[in-house]
């Protein structure tokens, strides 16, 4: 400033916070006026002044932090995208509720920054970390930006440090990411009314944002926990839809990701309704893209709860390529487009196992898939809200199908890891873990004892986990890779990768002290992704 203008700026003693964000704001505003074409990125120092400073020509800051992965509070996750993308959507909820944050300059931040120091606190400034990519939590993590930061994407850490990993960043999978970063281009006016549905993302519940326009939009929902859980929101004008769409109108929810395609009515009924009660299930660790129309006339038959496709042919119903999760039964409804009597319904070429039932011109069963059910965030353990307890004991056996998904995830990905790379529990995902999740993972200490009041990591060896007897080696994850950055703390687990397919395993667990009701979350496989099949039991 002094350079630009030949003068100082006069800085009288503070008097209030009020007089602080005042000049804060009169330093923007001038330095706007002299050099209007400047780009003014003072977002991380002045995110807490709050909404009006942004007036002035900056932004909030993403993460209302620094970037490096050690800089917040990591929320217990493996994936250091998928506590990325926690962090991002709790920032821009915060932003839109508390601080009426414009959509316009809502900042995404997708993927993630590697971390900087190495495990001697050494800061490195050569080719340190160059394979960090996430290769399972990307994806959640580029959902977080596009639901809740449409205008602004921050993109971070792709595959190109490493040519290894440039190498295999499959074709599929860049055309994933420009797809969705287009989708948002494309649909604009619709994305700049979103806002959020629930409260704010937290262990212990989903959230979901909404981006409604009339009678037409997306919701978009998001399971930050590893448990199985329910996200609801209702077809009114809580999520965004216009009032004037109670009349006469039907909808339904067609499913972008990850199952695109896929119809979801209401059980038992078919389409919605104004005002109905909208309760999804989500897979851990998961997110889900809806896109929400009116429904337009029906001319063929309309399969809801399944991907496929329903046609008549006299009175037998037949639905074809129809799939589901392995070892699932899953309940459908087809709605057709007049009130034909049906006396025969076929599944992918197959008479119906389960009786179907129809009213007026609405038909439902149920379908069930071949396979040993074993998918995404697999849960050992029931969750128990009122545990306090000092010891766990499961059983469980691992499907052939699993460990031959991650010898194709090895096959596809083939990038070498070395020891140091591998103590991020994201990098080499062809590896089997199971994670021993403990909400908050810390040990709260006087405030004599902790730096600023914060807490001391629980460590690896107050957990210990034996299989089949013979105790298993526990390790610690951390967003900041090493034990030195204690916030970012994701929790314990155990390198599973050497068990046998169709073995029955029996694994003890023993927890630190003085957990607190519901803090242990559950056992839970990680890497593991869900897989589709359309074979019928």
């Amino acid at each position: 400033w002094i350079a630009y203008t030949g003068k100082k700026l006069e800085c009288p003693e503070l008097t209030s916070t009020y007089q602080q964000w005042f000049g804060a704001r009169r330093i923007t505003e001038l330095l706007r006026e002299k050099m209007p074409d400047i780009l003014v990125d003072t977002r991380q120092q002045l995110h807490w002044f709050g909404t009006w400073t942004w007036l002035a020509g900056t932004y909030p800051h993403p993460m209302m932090s620094d970037e490096q992965p050690g800089s917040f509070n990591a929320i217990g996750d493996l994936s250091t995208d998928r506590v990325n993308g926690a962090r991002q959507r709790y920032i821009a909820w915060r932003l839109m509720v508390r601080d009426f944050c414009p959509t316009e300059i809502l900042p995404g931040f997708i993927t993630h920054q590697t971390v900087r120091s190495d495990a001697k606190r050494t800061m490195r400034r050569d080719r340190y970390r160059v394979r960090d990519w996430d290769m399972l939590g990307w994806k959640y993590n580029l959902m977080s930006s596009v639901a809740t930061a449409p205008f602004n994407h921050v993109v971070n850490y792709v595959p190109a440090r490493d040519f290894a990993e440039f190498e295999h960043f499959s074709k599929a999978d860049q055309a994933f990411f420009r797809d969705w970063l287009d989708f948002t281009d494309a649909n604009m006016p619709v994305l700049r009314k979103v806002r959020p549905i629930t409260e704010q993302p937290m262990v212990g519940r989903c959230d979901g944002y909404a981006a409604v326009d009339g009678d037409h939009g997306f919701v978009f929902m998001f399971n930050p926990n590893y448990r199985q859980m329910n996200v609801d929101f209702t077809l009114d004008t809580t999520i965004g839809l216009d009032a004037t769409a109670r009349a006469g109108k039907s909808f339904v929810l067609e499913e972008l990701y990850p199952v695109k395609g896929r119809r979801i009515g209401k059980p038992g009924a078919g389409f919605w309704q104004y005002g109905d009660t909208v309760s999804l299930a989500m897979c851990g660790t998961t997110a889900r893209v809806m896109k929400l129309s009116p429904v337009a006339k029906l001319d063929a038959p309309q399969l809801l709860g399944l991907p496929g496709t329903a046609r008549l042919s006299g009175t037998t119903l037949a639905l074809t390529d129809v799939s589901g999760l392995c070892g699932a039964t899953k309940p459908f409804t087809v709605v057709l487009p007049g009130k034909k009597k049906i006396t025969a319904l076929t599944i992918n070429g197959r008479p119906a196992e389960t009786a179907f039932t129809q009213k007026g011109n609405v038909v439902t069963s149920e379908a069930s898939f071949a396979g040993t059910p074993f998918g995404k965030a697999q849960a050992l353990t029931k969750y128990d809200p009122t545990f306090t307890g000092k010891a766990v004991n499961a059983t469980f056996t691992i499907p052939q199908r699993v460990l031959d998904q991650l010898a194709a995830r090895k096959k596809a990905w083939p990038v070498e890891y070395t020891d140091d790379d591998k103590v991020a529990p994201w990098t080499a995902p062809d590896r089997l873990l199971l994670f021993v999740q403990i909400a908050s993972p810390h040990l709260k200490l006087p405030p004599k004892n902790s730096r600023r009041g914060r807490h001391t990591p629980m460590k690896a060896e107050s957990v210990t986990v034996s299989i089949n007897g013979k105790p298993r080696p526990v390790l610690a994850g951390f967003n900041g890779v090493y034990p030195y950055i204690p916030r970012s703390m994701q929790g314990m687990y155990v390198d599973v990768s050497d068990l046998k397919a169709n073995t029955k395993y029996t694994v003890k667990v023993t927890l630190p002290d003085e957990l607190k009701p519901g803090q242990f979350q559950g056992l839970f496989f990680e890497h593991v992704e869900n897989e589709y099949t359309q074979k019928l039991k």
